[in-house]
Order: structure tokens, then C-alpha cells, then sequence
């Protein structure tokens, strides 16, 4: 049976060093999931 760990994790920088923190753990084969307020984000 897998185990999952889960954390919070909070991204600080601009959009583009955002984004390429997301592809990097993406490439760890991590899943990412999260929710965005648009209005705090600015995405």
C-alpha cells in the first residue's frame, strides 16, 4: 500500500521563478496540488 506524505508549501518570488519552482518539482515526479486565489496570486 503507497504511503503519501502532504505538506504546505508557499511560493514567494515572481511569477516566472514561480512557475519554474512548480516544473522542478514536477520533475521530481511530485504531485502538486493546490489552490489559488486569483486575487491574491495575480495569476
Amino acid at each position: 500500500m503507497p504511503e503519501y506524505s502532504c505538506f504546505d508549501l508557499e511560493l514567494r518570488g515572481t511569477t516566472s521563478q514561480n512557475k519554474s519552482a512548480l516544473n522542478y518539482l514536477d520533475e521530481l515526479d511530485l504531485e502538486v496540488l493546490h489552490e489559488s486565489n486569483p486575487e491574491e496570486d495575480g495569476w
